[in-house]
């Protein structure tokens, strides 16, 4: 599997591009309304494009905005992902993960004094269970509470962002009447036999139908599970102590 990355901003898109990506996610996707996909990329701050490293044909992307934002009287950064998808024929690479810790490392080293962290709205398990596999502490999971403040993080946010939607009791954004939702034949089932993953379902049983369940993990070097800081640093060429956040 032979694929490559790039991370861009949203106005170095071309139009061809934007039409590739959203012919993508309009495969994948039911209810894909195009002027929402632009507007959307528009209020982004990077996309993480994935090509075929032979044909040079856009199989996947990500889209990301990095921004400040203050709770209380602290002021923290939120890296927030919006759009993702890849191709089906190209699911186990490891490019993505790669783009997104590049881009994770060289967001956080811009802004060392502060906390940062990582606000994923999954309506779809592949994307959850990122968390469980590259990150040590991340919420909601399996077996804990989510601590206050962290909830009050996540809780903020969310209702900031989808006043009319977010859900605090359950945590989950509840998707609009004609919602974009993942295409039956896309979805996994929620049958996996791995209780990290199953709490996706268990908090989100109304994932078929486009709801989305907010989650919150801090980006660091701490809280990365020790292989995938290992490998993050070997790729990435990182000049970094282990011991010292990102």
């Amino acid at each position: 599997m032979n694929l490559k990355y790039q991370i861009v901003k949203p106005e170095e898109i071309n139009s061809e591009k934007r039409m590739e990506m959203f012919q993508l996610m309009d495969f994948h996707y039911s209810n894909t309304i195009h002027d929402v996909f632009i507007h959307d990329l528009n209020c982004k701050t990077d996309a993480i494009m994935l090509s075929d490293g032979r044909s040079g044909e856009l199989v996947g992307f990500s889209t990301q905005k990095i921004f400040p934002y203050r709770i209380g009287e602290k002021e923290i950064m939120v890296l927030f992902s919006g759009d993702t998808i890849i191709r089906k024929d190209y699911w186990g690479s490891l490019q993505l993960s790669i783009a997104f810790g590049k881009l994770m490392a060289d967001s956080i080293l811009k802004h060392p004094d502060k906390e940062f962290y990582w606000m994923l709205i999954s309506k779809g398990v592949r994307t959850f269970k990122f968390l469980p596999a590259y990150f040590i502490e991340y919420f909601p999971r399996y077996g804990t509470v989510t601590p206050g403040p962290v909830k009050l993080i996540m809780d903020t946010l969310a209702s900031d962002m989808y006043p009319s939607q977010y859900d605090q009791e359950t945590g989950v954004i509840r998707a609009l009447p004609q919602g974009q939702y993942l295409r039956e034949e896309f979805q996994q089932s929620n049958q996996t036999g791995n209780a990290d993953l199953n709490i996706f379902f268990t908090l989100n049983p109304g994932y078929v139908h486009g709801d989305e369940l907010v989650c919150l993990t801090q980006l660091s070097f701490d809280n990365l599970r020790p292989f995938i800081k290992k490998v993050l640093i070997k790729v990435l060429q990182l000049d970094i102590s282990l011991t010292s956040p990102i």
